[in-house]
């Protein structure tokens, strides 16, 4: 089964809720980080990690997200997420 990025979160609190918002609507998700403890990526505009999902899920996932982050407040932008991350 293939697994896409569906969303790239710029903080682990946004990553985390959009995970348990994600599991409310039965779409199993999970994180993958990519920043080292000791930097501070968005700092630098480097997302925090990214939210996958198996791709059969992915277009409800990225609705319950859009839903999900039009209700929130603040800058919830995310760069490249549309891109796809293979099978590992």
């Amino acid at each position: 089964m293939s697994v896409v990025a569906v969303y790239r979160p710029m903080d682990e609190l946004t990553a985390r809720a959009l995970l348990a918002a994600l599991e409310v609507k039965g779409i199993r998700a999970e994180l993958r980080q990519f920043h080292n403890p000791w930097e501070i990526p968005w700092l630098e505009g480097n997302p925090w990690g990214e939210i996958l999902v198996l791709e059969e899920y992915a277009g409800r996932a990225r609705k319950v997200i859009e839903d999900f982050l039009a209700n929130a407040d603040g800058d919830t932008a995310s760069p490249n997420e549309d891109e796809t991350a293979s099978d590992e």
